[in-house]
């Protein structure tokens, strides 16, 4: 029978290979990172080809929004500051706090239409279903972002590159519903929905806040790992 005193150093240690074995996922995740990335950069990844802005597809960004005033005026700036040519952003607002004194400020954006909801009818499916209702009738794509997110500044090209609506390997463009030889300009195959296909959804990493306060700190230091490995 061990001794007594052996089973605190026995807890001890098996907590401290528990822990061990969660934190080797992250080492193992950046290994696998690394080595993704060295792998790439031999393949040679390409960059979305740009095209003229009378042939850009038109995109719709819709934004659906309740009591967003910490964020609004961020997601805003980022929203109206896409290196493309061709689209609207449309803001359905359900708010009753100071989102809406934001949201006045950018009522005469060229690019921003405010569109304020006397209820939460549907809620946030409701206020996107009134954004399909009034977007541009020329729209293409639409591009649907959540209030905490930052969009990147090309993120229409990537989005159009993976629909197949950029050049392919022949340097002609998609048409929406077949592409050339059945591939995008990254050598990948590009949907065949056709005009049914609307919006793509992806998640977001959580790392706006990241410093903010030491919970903060740890789900940040959790979910890096995790998307990784996703």
């Amino acid at each position: 029978m061990p001794h007594l005193d052996a089973i605190p150093a026995g807890i001890a240690l098996l907590c401290g290979a528990v822990f061990f074995l969660y934190a080797a996922k992250y080492y193992l995740t950046t290994f696998a990172v690394l080595l993704a990335s060295r792998l790439g950069r031999r393949v040679g990844a390409t960059i979305p080809e740009r095209i003229a802005s009378a042939e850009q597809p038109f995109v719709s960004v819709q934004l659906a929004l309740y009591n967003e005033a910490h964020v609004v005026d961020r997601l805003l700036a980022a929203c109206t500051s896409f290196d493309y040519e061709n689209y609207e952003v449309i803001v359905v607002d359900d708010s009753t706090d100071a989102t809406i004194e934001h949201l006045a400020r950018w009522k005469d954006h060229p690019r921003v239409r405010v569109i304020h909801r006397q209820s939460r009818k549907g809620f946030k499916g409701g206020a996107l279903q009134e954004a399909l209702r009034r977007m541009n009738p020329k729209t293409e794509y639409v591009m649907i972002f959540d209030a905490d997110f930052i969009p990147p500044a090309d993120a229409m090209w990537h989005f159009l590159d993976y629909f197949g609506r950029l050049a392919n390997g022949t340097g002609k463009h998609g048409n929406g519903h077949k592409h050339g030889n059945g591939k995008n300009g990254n050598g990948h195959a590009a949907p065949t929905n056709g005009e049914r296909l609307a919006a793509v959804q992806g998640y977001q990493w959580h790392m706006l806040n990241a410093s903010e306060n030491w919970i903060t700190k740890g789900v940040r230091a959790e979910f890096a790992g995790s998307y990784v490995l996703e």
